[in-house]
């Protein structure tokens, strides 16, 4: 049986919906952990990060990773990957963010809440 090469049509066809997923489930991750859902989070940032490495991994396999016509999808994946990483290790957004920062100003300015 011969194998069947893909057309770079394709593959940035399913490339590009891998690259919206992944940045909808980083929007819906930003969402639970300021929200303080911490399973969803946990199992969000694992979703995000197994498909930007895998993104990733594509187009190095598929000697794409650096031609210019397929650039938009590396800085894409590697955008959100990055933005996951900094998330994760920042903790931000941490659970009820907006009561922290109003807790900071009250300690600041002397009034009790």
């Amino acid at each position: 049986m011969a194998e069947r090469k893909i057309s770079y049509k394709q593959l940035e066809f399913y490339l590009t919906i891998a690259v919206i997923a992944n940045a909808a489930l980083f929007f819906i991750y930003m969402i639970c952990a300021g929200v303080g859902v911490t399973w969803a989070k946990v199992l969000l940032a694992i979703l995000c990060l197994v498909l930007s490495v895998g993104t990733l991994a594509v187009l190095y396999l598929k000697k794409e990773l650096l031609r210019p016509r397929s650039l938009w999808m590396t800085l894409a994946a590697g955008a959100v990957l990055l933005l996951l990483l900094f998330s994760l290790v920042l903790n931000f957004p941490s659970p009820r963010p907006v009561a922290v920062l109003a807790q900071a100003a009250a300690n600041l300015t002397g009034e009790i809440l």
